[in-house]
């Protein structure tokens, strides 16, 4: 039959039976602590679910809001109206990120060319213009 072994850590001095008293005490607090922060972590989420749902039906149950408002809007959703807008905002994002694209590309150039430009004509005089390619906000 083979040897049964035995986990339990015997403590060699007084100091050793301190020290693992006060890693099991250590253990304990710490997984108290974990739970006390779980049931904050659970208790806060369910607070904001009940302030977020039913209090506000509870609030303006019977009154006319904005999200009456909101909701009779969905309600009449309307394609003749919806469409064109949606394409002009798409067109509008879609132009802001051209021009973004075009500056960062001027920045990116502006010192080779400003390279350049120095080496064929040294005297040249700077037009002005900031490295993205803009006029600078002080001159108008």
């Amino acid at each position: 039959m083979a040897k049964q072994r035995t986990t339990s850590a015997k403590p060699k001095s007084d100091y050793d039976a301190r020290m693992m008293s006060y890693a099991f005490w250590t253990a304990i607090w710490d997984r108290i602590f974990d739970l006390g922060k779980l049931m904050a972590w659970f208790g806060g989420t369910a607070l904001v679910i009940f302030v977020a749902v039913p209090l506000p039906l509870y609030i303006t149950a019977g009154k006319v809001t904005s999200v009456d408002f909101a909701y009779q809007a969905i309600a009449d959703f309307r394609l003749d109206f919806v469409f064109p807008l949606a394409a002009a905002g798409t067109t509008t994002a879609l132009w802001q990120r051209e021009r973004k694209l075009r500056r960062d590309d001027t920045e990116r150039l502006h010192k080779q060319i400003k390279l350049l430009e120095t080496k064929l004509h040294p005297g040249r005089t700077s037009s002005g213009l900031t490295q993205r390619g803009d006029t600078p906000k002080d001159s108008s």
